[in-house]
């Protein structure tokens, strides 16, 4: 199993390589086409590699959406790009990416050619069934928490405007995704979950093959823990808008603002080996409906997605974005309890 998970990060070097060479000799395009078959159509976001199917050598950029987009009112009127980066800094809106989605309601962001029918989806049998005993320090563990971009850090409290554009990092797990992770883990144990948290960086060492590293840690714990179900791997988004504002993703619950929350779902679409990725959506169109039910607001449409972010390896393994680089710590911690909660209620109801 490590020999095989090696190998494959040895093989996502060579190929993003041969892709360096390739585009600067036929250009982008020609070399995407070249190496996969066909161009790429689907967006590129902080999380979105371009290269050979599901390998990890690839670029990013944050998402960028229209200036007025989930505009929460009170809101002054937005900046012109060239006027937002002054002295005084980059301003920090508030936005909700939730499109208005009613109780139960399952809205997607679908950058594939799939359309998976929802209604027939959630009635088909839920594809986890296990067996909870009673919860302790011993019990086999049911849930893995990952973050394959640890550094992704937040905002400040307080701060209304950035000195820059780029999205912050911190390697201090007090500061970082890995903070939010840690509360949720929490969460989960207080509910009888069985969970274990990595609080491993997989950016630190190389932002370009940290979904090789984190693919290498999730099949050394499936290894020693079979009785893993779930894995979450919990990251937050990087969003701004055409204005050249920083988004801070937003909803109000019991008067508090709380990061919102989206799923992201990998599928075959770009040729990884994952047939039975609609298991997977299962599982997050139940947690979406769920979620929509509770606490309406909180959550954004289900990212579906050409790569399959390595979800082939357990059906209960979903990319879960928690709050943008707009929102504080405290926002993504409240947003984090919130849905490790949610989850937990997943799980139990099977």
């Amino acid at each position: 199993m490590h020999i095989f998970s090696r190998l494959t990060g040895i093989a996502a070097r060579i190929t993003a390589l041969l892709f360096l060479a390739a585009s600067l000799v036929l250009g982008l395009d020609s070399a995407l086409t070249a190496l996969i078959g066909a161009p790429i159509t689907a967006t590129v976001t902080e999380d979105n590699p371009i290269s050979a199917p599901d390998m990890s050598g690839f670029i990013e950029e944050g998402m960028v959406i229209p200036a007025e987009e989930g505009t929460r009112a009170p809101e002054t009127e937005p900046l012109p790009f060239e006027e937002n980066n002054k002295e005084e800094g980059i301003r920090i809106v508030e936005r909700d990416l939730s499109r208005g989605a009613s109780p139960g309601e399952i809205l997607t962001s679908n950058e594939t050619p799939y359309d998976p029918d929802f209604k027939k989806l959630l009635a088909l049998p839920y594809p986890i069934k296990v067996s909870l005993p009673a919860y302790s320090d011993a019990a086999e563990p049911l849930v893995l928490i990952i973050h394959t971009h640890g550094t992704e850090a937040f905002t400040p409290e307080g701060v209304t405007a950035a000195e820059s554009d780029t999205a912050a990092r911190s390697d201090d797990t007090s500061e970082n995704i890995v903070a939010v992770g840690t509360v949720m883990t929490e969460v989960l144990r207080e509910a009888g979950i069985p969970t274990l948290h990595c609080e491993i960086m997989h950016d630190l060492e190389s932002y370009t093959y940290s979904y090789d590293y984190s693919l290498e840690t999730v099949l050394t714990y499936l290894e020693e823990y079979p009785s893993i179900k779930y894995i979450f791997d919990v990251h937050r988004d990087a969003i701004t808008t055409t204005a050249g504002d920083i988004a801070k993703l937003v909803c109000e619950i019991d008067g508090e603002l709380t990061a919102q929350v989206m799923t992201v779902v990998g599928t075959d679409h770009r040729g990884a080996d994952h047939g039975g990725w609609q298991d997977n959506l299962r599982v997050a169109a139940t947690l979406q409906d769920m979620l929509t039910r509770q606490y309406p607001g909180i959550a954004r449409p289900i990212n579906i997605r050409s790569a399959s972010f390595h979800q082939q390896y357990s059906p209960g393994f979903l990319l879960l974005e928690v709050g943008s680089a707009g929102n504080t710590l405290t926002e993504a911690k409240r947003a984090g309890k919130i849905l490790a909660g949610v989850i937990a209620d997943m799980i139990k109801a099977g």
